[in-house]
């Protein structure tokens, strides 16, 4: 995996070549018509129980299905947990590119002078075959993390809410770990690294002895919008917003045909607020047929980061009308969450959990929500709940 930086009048961009877990549009069709894996269950349990997870980019939606996982059925498979090792030194690089292309950009020097002549081709490596990184980058990526200047940049990138997984600062922190060929996989490395997919991730377990099949919509696939009534048979919808998004802008991409010489007389960048995107897209979900006969969950998730963000930035960003006090995070998040219930066609009967994903210590939290859900649904009605 490797990571590019360019700079332009509208703001830095970073991309990374993701891992792809899901495939083309066909891959996707495919998981629409294949009767093979309910079948399957049906025979062992009478049916499985499709739960699609959405919502827009960067809300945690892979992370909430792990951590799902992890709490409903003691953990992922083994064949689930060998690629999360390549994927966390994989996260490891991109982290120390990232950082590294920014300090560049901001004219920032390390404290340490040797390592300058060290980063000179950081940006050109990638995780080699093994899926592990090659020890004189990995020693390069663990003193780039001892450099203040590093750090204090890094900070700047993540506070800025630019490029920087949420998991980064834990992954780097336990960096010595992670040396070792077959290192030990905590559930806290599980929710911490991000994983690079860009269709659609899958997820088996069993709960209440019954089947699972847990679908992760990758935000970036083309499918995104019309799953919701290509998907049949669906007992859950996950939606995922970030709390954290309420101050998050997103620069759109530029129709214009041709460019301007002139910059001042070029147009400024037109961006969009993030949560007013989580907002569009749940809307016109909850327009959408597809919701009729679907039990909705929503989950707005990094209320860590939400009660950080409040301190140095007022709710009133985003939403001008908000009243409250400015770091009453209960109450700003209460303000936040009546607004995606009021689109909801039934807003009583939407089911609102509030978390934070990474964090295991919520997990036992989460699997009583998971259950509290499950009632609301009544699935009980439909037999699929009897002893």
């Amino acid at each position: 995996m490797g990571c590019s930086c360019s700079t332009s009048s509208g703001g830095r961009r970073c991309s990374h070549t993701p891992r792809a877990l899901g495939g083309t549009k066909s891959t996707a069709q495919s998981l629409l018509t294949d009767k093979n894996a309910v079948h399957s269950a049906h025979k062992r349990h009478g049916k499985m129980m499709k739960v699609l997870i959405t919502g827009t980019e960067q809300t945690g939606k892979t992370t909430v299905s792990k951590a799902m996982k992890i709490a409903l059925s003691g953990g992922l498979t083994k064949e689930e947990m060998d690629p999360i090792r390549s994927q966390i030194h994989a996260n490891l690089l991109q982290i120390m590119q990232t950082s590294v292309a920014y300090m560049e950009e901001l004219k920032m020097s390390f404290a340490d002078s040797s390592l300058t002549g060290r980063c000179k081709n950081l940006q050109e490596e990638v995780v080699g075959p093994t899926g592990h990184l090659d020890s004189t980058v990995f020693n390069l990526i663990e003193d780039l993390w001892k450099d203040s200047q590093v750090k204090e940049c890094f900070e700047k990138v993540r506070t800025a809410h630019q490029f920087i997984s949420d998991g980064a600062e834990y992954l780097l922190t336990n960096i010595q770990r992670y040396r070792a060929e077959k290192f030990d996989l905590t559930d806290s490395d599980i929710l911490n690294v991000h994983l690079f997919h860009t269709d659609i991730s899958e997820l088996y377990f069993t709960f209440w002895k019954y089947e699972y099949a847990m679908y992760d919509f990758s935000s970036h696939s083309p499918l995104n919008e019309i799953l919701f009534s290509k998907f049949n048979n669906v007992e859950f919808v996950v939606f995922c917003a970030s709390l954290a998004d309420y101050d998050v802008e997103d620069e759109e991409s530029s129709d214009a045909v041709g460019s301007s010489t002139d910059e001042a007389s070029s147009p400024s960048p037109r961006t969009t607020n993030r949560m007013h995107k989580s907002l569009e897209l749940f809307d016109r979900f909850c327009q959408s047929s597809f919701i009729q006969n679907t039990f909705v969950w929503l989950i707005l998730n990094k209320k860590d980061l939400f009660r950080h963000k409040l301190i140095h930035t007022p709710l009133t960003v985003c939403f001008p009308d908000y009243k409250g006090k400015r770091t009453d995070a209960p109450a700003a998040c209460n303000y936040i969450k009546q607004k995606f219930r009021s689109l909801h066609p039934r807003r009583n009967d939407l089911f609102v959990y509030v978390m934070c994903a990474t964090d295991v210590s919520g997990l036992p939290k989460f699997k009583k929500a998971f259950e509290r859900a499950s009632e609301c649904r009544s699935l009980d009605d439909y037999g699929l709940l009897a002893s």
